[in-house]
């Protein structure tokens, strides 16, 4: 019955002692060897790429990561371990902050038991280990051999109070986490603990996936030195994809130009867009005059001044605008209203006198155009991404051949110049000597 008593006390005993530890880990996804240093004090001997300390007593620590590889580079934070649990941390690289420690996952510790092939797993020691192959001296002078077994020599916690290793010399809060779970934290913890919240929050947003086009038209300067107007279109394709288990979205630009018949350089999107905003929010009445000054000694296409047209009022109005408009429109053949001749109506003050010979001097001319929609034009087919190389590589051959003949038109100018300055040269030394 003692014996009973006993060791139901041990169990019970080694039960409280384990419910105030954690297990820690920290991992590098890059694959580089470091040591782990908690509080200064090193726990693995031996550089590892996954190092689990066990039975970590619950509090805040210092921790460091001195990494090898390319030279020697050190992350440094503070983290606060919770007794119960696996934490998971990451060190790896930062371009802004060089590396790291990124929190990465958070378990119950009885879920947990189980260490991999690729973890090297070593007890928590608060006096700190000797590296490899090196030699440690005591404070007698006295020398140990390196890595000194687990003991309680080598400083492994095996028993004492572990409410709070840091108790009285840290200020703790109390961290709400977005389940509702509270814990004891420090207050750098706890800041880390809520940006970490906050951008899990906004990243919770499944990310926008899809293929979308991005047109803009730039001027290239040929050879013989005329200037045409090109149309680059920018394809972007967003897909995700999984990386090392974790959903990453992926982005995928391509680039091509083609040759336009613009006779100008069009309006750039955004100042269009800041137009059709202009014209949107002014009254009725006020929107012809804008669309007027917004596109004098501009160049807009004719899908742009489509859209300005269509924010103008029918009628009158909107026929103005499209009679002033098309003289700026980058692409007249395929402008999208209808001008037609100017067309002679009688203006009669009095309609009873418009057969009345003897008031003919009441009667007035005036001169207008008229202006119609067009019948909608089918948009172009689409091409296949097969058809769209062949119409490439036609395109830049044909623009390799009309380069080539430009220079070849040009060599031969300068040769035709240069024979005709030595024929005149010649012929001035002739008269010079007749002289």
């Amino acid at each position: 019955m003692k014996r009973l008593m006993l060791t139901s006390l041990a169990v019970f005993f080694a039960h409280m002692l384990m419910a105030q530890v954690a297990n820690f880990v920290v991992f590098s996804p890059e694959g580089q060897p470091f040591y782990l240093y908690l509080d200064g004090k090193l726990q693995n001997s031996k550089p590892g790429k996954n190092i689990k300390v066990r039975y970590t007593p619950e509090g805040s620590y210092t921790v460091k990561a001195v990494l090898f590889g390319n030279g020697e580079k050190t992350a440094t934070s503070t983290i606060m371990i919770p007794a119960k649990k696996e934490l998971s941390y990451i060190v790896e690289h930062d371009k802004a902050r060089g590396f790291v420690f990124s929190h990465y996952s958070e378990v119950p510790i009885n879920q947990t038991n189980t260490v991999t092939s690729s973890q090297q797993a070593v007890e928590y020691t608060n006096k700190g280990r000797t590296k490899s192959g090196e030699v440690a001296t005591s404070t007698t002078g006295t020398t140990t051999t390196a890595d000194p077994s687990n003991t309680n020599s080598d400083g492994v916690y095996t028993g004492g109070d572990l409410t709070s290793k840091r108790e009285g010399q840290i200020k703790m809060v109390t961290y709400v986490a977005p389940d509702g779970t509270t814990r004891k934290v420090t207050q750098e913890e706890a800041k880390r603990l809520m940006a970490e919240a906050n951008k899990t929050t906004a990243s919770t947003k499944e990310p926008e996936t899809g293929t979308t086009e991005v047109r803009a038209y730039k001027e290239e300067v040929h050879a013989d030195g005329s200037v045409s107007i090109i149309e680059e279109v920018t394809t972007i394709t967003k897909v995700i994809v999984n990386r090392n288990g974790q959903n990453v979205l992926k982005t995928k630009k391509q680039t091509l130009q083609y040759p336009t018949k613009f006779k100008c350089l069009p309006m750039a999107k955004d100042l269009h867009q800041v137009l059709e905003m202009k014209i949107t929010n002014a009254p009725n009445n006020e929107r012809l005059d804008i669309a007027r000054a917004g596109v004098k000694d501009q160049c807009l296409t004719s899908h742009q001044v489509k859209i300005l047209g269509n924010l103008i009022a029918e009628g009158q109005e909107r026929n103005d605008f499209a009679i002033f408009a098309k003289d700026f429109c980058a692409d007249p053949k395929n402008y999208p209203y209808k001008v037609d001749d100017p067309v002679i109506v009688a203006k009669v003050d009095d309609p009873k006198t418009l057969n009345n010979d003897n008031n003919n001097e009441n009667t007035t001319t005036t001169t207008t155009n008229t202006v119609s929609e067009p019948e909608p034009i089918e948009p172009e087919k689409e091409l296949t991404a097969k058809e769209m190389k062949i119409k490439m590589k036609a395109e830049l051959k044909l623009k390799k051949l009309k380069e080539k003949e430009a220079k070849k038109a040009a060599k031969l100018a300068a040769k035709e110049a240069k024979k005709k300055a030595k024929e005149a040269a010649k012929a001035a030394k002739l008269e010079a000597k007749k002289k």
